[in-house]
C-alpha cells in the first residue's frame, strides 16, 4: 500500500514544480524588454540518456512578446530536475560573445526510481542558443 502513496506524493510534486515553473513564466519580463534587440531566440535541446529511445528533441523560437523565461523541467516525467538556460542565454545575448552558442549540461534531478538511493537522473542535454538581432534580419 505505501508505494501507491509515494507515487501519489511524487506525481504530487511533479505537478507542484510544473504549476510553479508555469507561474515564473507568466511572471517573467517579455523578450523585448530584457534583450531589446533580439527579434528571435531559438532553443534547440537534444537528449542522451544513452538508450537507443532518448527523450524527443525539443525546438524553442521565441519572438520579442514571448516571456524570457529559460528553465525547462527534464523531459522524464519522474525526475525532479530542471535545465536553467537562463544564463547561456544572457552569455549568447552579451556584446563580447558569438552569437550562437552550444553547451552539454546534465540533468541533476532525482527520478523517482532512485529517490532511496539519490542517485542523479543523468540526462544530458546538448543544447543550442542562437539569437537573431534586429539588424540582422534586415540586413
Amino acid at each position: 500500500m505505501p508505494k501507491p502513496k509515494q507515487r501519489h506524493n511524487s506525481e504530487a510534486a511533479r505537478r507542484d514544480r510544473l504549476e510553479r515553473l508555469r507561474r515564473e513564466r507568466i511572471a517573467a519580463q517579455p523578450l523585448r524588454r530584457a534583450y531589446p534587440r533580439m527579434a528571435q531566440l531559438r532553443l534547440e535541446l537534444r537528449f542522451n540518456d544513452g538508450s537507443a529511445l532518448p527523450p524527443a528533441a525539443q525546438s524553442h523560437i521565441l519572438h520579442p512578446p514571448a516571456a524570457a523565461f529559460f528553465r525547462f523541467p527534464c523531459p522524464f516525467a519522474d525526475c525532479d530536475g530542471l535545465f536553467d538556460l537562463t544564463g547561456l542565454v544572457a552569455e549568447s545575448a552579451g556584446p563580447k560573445t558569438p552569437r550562437e552558442i552550444s553547451r552539454n549540461l546534465e540533468c541533476q534531478g532525482v527520478r523517482a526510481r532512485d529517490r532511496l538511493t539519490g542517485h542523479r537522473c543523468g540526462l544530458q542535454l546538448e543544447c543550442t542558443i542562437s539569437p537573431n538581432y534586429l539588424q540582422d534580419i534586415a540586413a
